[in-house]
């Protein structure tokens, strides 16, 4: 969750696109509205949003988190259509950029991807080999992809529901 903020918004709760796509979390507004958003701009709305969407999404594409991305980037559709990461430049550098993140971890990580920093298994072009997870990467991370992000949802949870009490206190 925290990659996807960084890469959608660089953390920025007002953000607009020139998509459309607002808030922290670049939700569409007819994407927020059938995930119960009501206000795209409140970033625990957007974000809890985004978290039904990401599962959503990662249960549509049976825990495979680079299709999942990919589909949060381009819609679900695009995926379906192109039989994995649809071959467009802005969403393959997306996926990269998520990916690098989440690996490497801080915003330092998110800089503009070029070509040449696109992972092989989003750079892809046939349909069966885009569909194979890439994360984990190994056997240390043996937990499962859709296990792993479920902890993540869990500890961003958490945290967000710490910031949120203290916001709370600050206004007492």
């Amino acid at each position: 969750m925290k990659a996807v903020a960084a890469v959608e918004s660089g953390f920025n709760p007002a953000a607009v696109s020139a998509a459309g796509a607002l808030g922290l979390m670049q939700l569409m507004p007819a994407t927020a509205k059938s995930l119960g958003v009501s206000n795209l701009l409140d970033p625990v709305q957007s974000e809890e949003g985004a978290a039904r969407y990401l599962r959503h999404l990662l249960d549509q594409f049976h825990g495979n988190l680079t299709l999942a991305l990919a589909a949060y980037n381009a819609g679900p559709g695009a995926v379906s259509r192109f039989g994995g990461v649809p071959p467009y430049a802005e969403t393959r550098a997306y996926v990269s950029r998520v990916l690098k993140y989440m690996h490497e971890g801080g915003e330092e990580s998110v800089g503009q991807s070029g070509p040449d920093s696109t992972p092989a298994d989003v750079r892809r072009d046939t349909p069966e080999e885009t569909t194979a997870p890439i994360y984990p990467r190994n056997q240390d991370e043996s937990a499962g992809s859709a296990e792993a992000i479920l902890a993540a949802l869990i500890r961003f949870y958490a945290e967000n529901a710490l910031r949120r009490a203290a916001l709370e206190i600050g206004r007492d």
